[in-house]
């Protein structure tokens, strides 16, 4: 990301936006194995959402909405 934004964090670069979120997910589901929290499958399809952000037709916040009670079956309230 550094590099993305030649380390000028002030600056709004969309680039280290998806950056972030890429990270983020793969932090997730990385915990998600390690605490054994979900199938295997369920665990697959919270990874399949993140990598088809790109095709959403929409904004960000419009993907959450649309996803969130996607991800949400994945990663109960009560086991984090």
């Amino acid at each position: 990301m550094r590099k993305a934004n030649r380390n000028n964090w002030a600056r709004f670069n969309p680039k280290t936006n998806i950056m972030w979120l890429v990270y983020l997910a793969r932090y997730v589901h990385k915990k998600l194995e390690k605490s054994n929290i979900g199938t295997p499958e369920e665990r697959e399809r919270f990874v399949c959402l993140f990598q088809s952000m790109h095709r959403f037709e929409g904004n960000l916040s419009e993907w959450i909405l649309y996803n969130g009670d996607r991800m949400v079956h994945v990663v109960e309230l009560d086991e984090l």
